[in-house]
């Protein structure tokens, strides 16, 4: 697991040793263990890599690394965990290598198979690759996006950095605010690929690869996508069969992401999810594993002693960690330099809080994310499709709140319900597109059309997240099933990804997810709805996870109310952090930076300090942007 950075002259100005280094080195905590940097064709490529060692901890792991023949040359972030299987076959044919880590493994896969070669893996990855040969750089990222990669084209220079800090600190670069991402991260609380929060600057999505050669000429395509590998052959009406052959593709995957050359444990809240990872991986070790929690003193947030007592029943290794609010308090200063761009999450402090209290005694931790994604765990997935029932049935009374003044919608809001007679305004408004789709995105909005435009004026009709132009694409025709898909496309890799890898990665710790293995993302997203979510039940959720989960648990231990991993946020803005929010939403500070109207942010802000939690991610997010702003902006 490392950090990558680089940069491509599309001019006959060489590229600087110096300033790779430096774009590489804004990312020491995600690689302490070692640094490398390399130059070639004439100084018009540099590569930059620091490395944090999991696999061969020897010097033979050092990056970037050039292929046997001296025609490719590697930086890589990641982990493949079959490379052994892999590179047994090359040996069976003669082939010696001189490493044993994974990453000689995809050099040599590569330069022989090309980009096809990556279906062979299991595992998390984002790379860069130099043809000297063909003088191209090649880009490419997982399945699933669990690995970030950003990029740049400016001023005669293609740049790519595994965090945008690593663009940002190329001399050459100017950072401008990109409007629709910002749009974007205001409605949804995080910048969907392909976008940045700075233009010029974008994300390469899951699955996707990018080549450009010395002229700037650019190729995009997409080797893998959640929308066209689903397994549909299976007798899907062989309830134990499903059952069973979920059960072994998740144990073949949570068995791979134990390979490692040190300690490794897992992230337990007690929940589904982490119980059965938990469960799985204590049935095929047959060995005490460590676990961390992380525990708050207010019983709306705390999980701990759930996790306790299923760890207890499991023989796990159990740490907890009870968080003090000026901890947490503490961590919110750094959110802009951990997060170099705008991020409104608040799961993040906890996820942050976590990592640092598991690289204590362990340096790979197992997350659990994912299972909500692939087999309905979110109540949004439930609700949108209540809401769609509720707004066909009362056709006539939305028709007639889309009619009314939308002040007036918002000011009942603010007294009552929110922003979701807005939302039905949205909704019963927009053309085009299935009233599914547009209630899954719409019901997303942390701001809605009108609010927008009272914040930040005129608005562009991004019509939502891009990837909601995949809705037709997913081949089930089961709106829920389309939610999914559309979910692990783009919430999942841009939020619940982003938050583990910049959590994990600031604290030395790499993060895994065995959810998210190919194996089973693919037959989780062909399964039929109906055994994700019988009838639509929401006290039903996940219920084919649950089936398998207790067989080695005693249910009592997991049925209760879903919990978010969150923060007392709504409690320390109003009191411990009330300077904050009156220093970041100053209203002269907002009219001189130009972006938002002063005035309707101090609505915001007095709608805030009445109802915290109706208007907690209308507020932070606004908090977020400003601390983003005056960290890397100023």
């Amino acid at each position: 697991m490392c950090r990558i950075a680089g940069a491509l002259s599309l001019t006959d100005k060489p590229v600087q040793e110096k300033d790779v280094v430096a774009m590489r080195d804004t990312m020491i905590p995600g690689g302490p263990d070692d640094a490398g940097v390399w130059l070639g064709a004439q100084h018009r490529i540099g590569l930059g890599h620091r490395r944090l060692s999991i696999l061969d901890l020897s010097s033979a792991g050092h990056q970037p690394m050039l292929s046997a023949d001296g025609r490719y040359i590697i930086c890589y972030n990641g982990e493949i965990y079959n490379f052994r299987q892999i590179r047994a076959e090359f040996e069976a044919t003669g082939l010696r290598f001189k490493s044993d880590c994974d990453t000689e493994v995809l050099l040599h896969v590569f330069s022989v198979e090309g980009l096809n070669g990556l279906n062979r893996f299991h595992g998390m990855w984002a790379f860069a690759v130099w043809d000297n040969q063909e003088q191209i750089l090649t880009l490419a990222r997982d399945r699933i996006g669990v690995k970030p990669l950003y990029y740049a084209v400016q001023n005669g220079l293609f740049l790519f950095s595994s965090e945008l800090k690593g663009i940002m600190a190329h001399p050459q670069f100017v950072r401008r605010v990109d409007n629709t991402a910002l749009q974007l991260f205001l409605e949804y609380s995080y910048v969907p690929h392909p976008y940045s929060i700075l233009e010029d600057a974008h994300k390469l999505g899951p699955g996707q690869w990018l080549k450009i050669n010395t002229t700037g000429r650019i190729e995009l395509g997409t080797w893998w996508s959640a929308t066209h590998n689903l397994v549909t052959d299976f007798n899907w009406s062989d309830q134990a069969q499903v059952e069973l052959e979920l059960e072994n593709r998740m144990m073949r995957s949570f068995e791979r992401r134990m390979v490692a050359d040190v300690p490794v444990g897992v992230f337990l809240s007690g929940g589904i999810d982490s119980s059965l990872l938990l469960a799985l991986l204590r049935e095929r070790l047959g060995k005490n594993i460590k676990t961390f929690t992380i525990g708050f003193e207010e019983d709306e947030f705390n999980e701990a002693h759930h996790a306790q007592k299923v760890a207890q029943a499991l023989g796990a290794d159990h740490h907890e960690l009870y968080l003090r609010p000026d901890r947490g308090l503490e961590i919110i200063d750094r959110l802009p330099q951990i997060w170099d761009e705008p991020f409104g999450d608040n799961s993040a402090i906890a996820t942050y809080l976590v990592s640092e209290f598991a690289v204590k005694h362990v340096k790979v931790a197992l997350s659990a994310d994912g299972g909500d994604e692939l087999f309905c765990g979110y109540p949004k997935y439930w609700l949108t499709m209540q809401r769609v029932a509720a707004m066909r049935r009362h056709s006539l009374l939305c028709k007639g709140i889309s009619s009314m003044p939308p002040f007036l919608l918002e000011a009942i809001g603010r007294w009552r319900t929110g922003n979701k007679l807005l939302k039905i305004q949205d909704l019963t408004r927009a053309t085009g597109g299935a009233l599914e789709r547009n209630a899954f995105a719409y019901g997303q909005h942390v701001y809605s059309h009108y609010q927008l435009e009272r914040l930040i004026g005129k608005t562009q009709h991004t019509n939502g997240l891009p990837q909601m132009s995949q809705w037709e694409c997913v081949s089930a025709k089961d709106p829920l099933a389309k939610m999914l898909a559309i979910d692990l496309m783009s919430y999942h890799a841009d939020d619940i990804h982003v938050k583990v890898d910049r959590a994990s990665m600031a604290n030395a710790l790499e993060a895994r997810e065995p959810f998210l293995d190919h194996e089973i993302v693919e037959f989780a997203l062909g399964m039929p709805t109906a055994m994700k979510l019988p009838g639509g039940d929401p006290t039903k959720s996940k219920q084919i996870l649950r089936t398998i989960l207790y067989k080695y648990v005693d249910k009592k231990l997991i049925e209760r109310p879903k919990m978010g991993f969150g923060v007392p946020l709504d409690r320390w803005l109003n009191h411990e952090l009330k300077s904050l929010v009156d220093f970041s939403l100053n209203a002269k500070r907002l009219e001189l930076e130009g972006l938002f109207n002063s005035q309707y942010v101090e609505a915001i802000r007095a709608s805030f300090h009445k109802n915290p939690k109706q208007e907690l991610s209308k507020i932070w997010n606004l908090i977020v942007f400003q601390m983003w702003r005056a960290k890397w902006l100023s």
